[in-house]
């Protein structure tokens, strides 16, 4: 959703299988109340965006309707940086 010049929603990364037969939802270091683990959730494309790019993708394609999915490879997008 659209609101002013900011996209508000709710993304989240899958890290799938060379095979692609296999999904797991990424977390990244964060913890629910009791102390589980919890799955790294993005409630701005901007949020998302930021984070991808820290993981080295230099290109990213968000999906912008419920429900879509879009796939990145880090192979193609160049090195990362140190």
């Amino acid at each position: 959703m659209q609101k002013a010049y900011f996209w508000h929603g709710l993304w989240h990364i899958l890290c799938v299988s060379l095979d692609g037969q296999s999904e797991r939802l990424l977390v990244s270091a964060r913890r629910d109340a009791e102390g589980g683990d919890k799955p790294r959730e993005f409630r701005t494309a901007n949020g998302l965006i930021s984070f991808l790019y820290s993981l080295g993708f230099r290109t990213v394609m968000v999906p912008m309707e419920e429900g879509g999915r879009i796939s990145h490879n880090l192979l193609h997008h160049g090195q990362t940086r140190s």
